[in-house]
């Protein structure tokens, strides 16, 4: 009986923090050199975790570069050319892009190509559609063209909500499916 109290007990608390969402931003820099960052934040911010990870300055590359091991490449391409493996993993997706909510998005791109007429033809459709969405509060996107010269700079930053609890269901699924048994067998043996 006191077992069945503290086995519910645990699995009501796991659902109660499940509930809490998870915030998270992505930043995206264009410039001289290509800049990602994803900030993640959970628990009132008990969890934070940052990617790429910085801490403070770099240190130095003291061993040489390793050539990927061929067996991950082989078991991504087989991953990719299975059907049931690319529904399973388009599944998960859809799955955890469906939780997501977008709470803010600005964007600032500047696109040139080296003709004129071709960033006209790519910036024209893109440029009318960005204004669409920037007519949402949430979102303000700007796509401008340059046509003096062949250029890609800008930034994107997205702040999104997403609620765990949310996610049990879909990940559940996958992990029962073969191919997230065959990839949870893969990362555990690795």
């Amino acid at each position: 009986m006191i077992a069945g109290i503290v086995i519910g007990s645990i699995i009501g608390a796991l659902a109660l923090v499940l509930c809490i969402p998870l915030y998270g931003t992505v930043e995206l820099q264009v410039e001289e050199e290509f800049g990602f960052r994803v900030k993640l934040r959970w628990l009132f911010g008990a969890f934070k975790r940052q990617f790429p990870r910085r801490n403070g300055k770099a240190a130095p590359n003291t061993r040489e570069p390793s050539r990927p091991e061929r067996g991950q490449f082989q078991f991504a391409r087989e991953m990719l050319t299975d059907d049931e493996a690319r529904s399973a993993i388009g599944k998960l997706l859809r799955g955890v892009f469906r939780t997501v909510k977008m709470e803010r998005l600005e964007a600032d791109f500047r696109l040139g190509l080296d003709d004129p007429a071709a960033t006209a033809m790519v910036c024209g459709p893109a440029g009318a559609a960005s204004v669409l969405l920037s007519l949402n509060t949430d979102y303000d996107i700007w796509l401008l063209p340059v046509f003096e010269e062949a250029t890609c700079t800008g930034y994107l930053q997205a702040v999104f909500r997403c609620r765990p609890i949310r996610l049990v269901h879909t990940v559940i699924r996958f992990l029962i499916s073969q191919t997230g048994r065959r990839i949870a067998r893969r990362m555990i043996l690795r």
